[in-house]
């Protein structure tokens, strides 16, 4: 039963990164990482959230490892990282890799302080 909930969560989460992927290129071409910036820091968030209401096995496979694994996408992050320092945009890359990992992290810290409140 788990192969197929993280398989259909998966499926759902990459469907969705594939939007605002899309949506973000649209709205800021050049910047088309602050989409992977979004989707990563809105999956710590969530990710910890779960995490800390302690969802049951079957819950914690459709919405960890499935929709979130999904959904979140750490090879993007490197290959923007790579692109804008490619582009020479050194100033940028610093700032999107320092929000990404260090706001990542104080993210899922407030996403695991509001799901053990709830």
């Amino acid at each position: 039963m788990d192969f197929w909930l993280v398989s259909l969560g998966s499926g759902i989460g990459s469907l969705l990164r594939y939007g605002v992927t899309f949506l973000a290129q649209k709205l800021w071409s050049q910047n088309s990482f602050v989409g992977t910036l979004i989707i990563n820091w809105s999956g710590s968030f969530l990710l910890a959230y779960f995490w800390a209401c302690r969802l049951t096995g079957m819950e914690t496979s459709f919405w960890g490892s499935g929709v979130l694994g999904g959904w979140t996408t750490f090879s993007t992050l490197n290959k923007d990282l790579l692109t804008l320092g490619g582009q020479k945009r050194w100033w940028v890359a610093c700032l999107y890799g320092g929000l990404s990992y260090v706001g990542g992290i104080l993210i899922a810290m407030s996403g695991y302080y509001l799901g053990q409140r709830s």
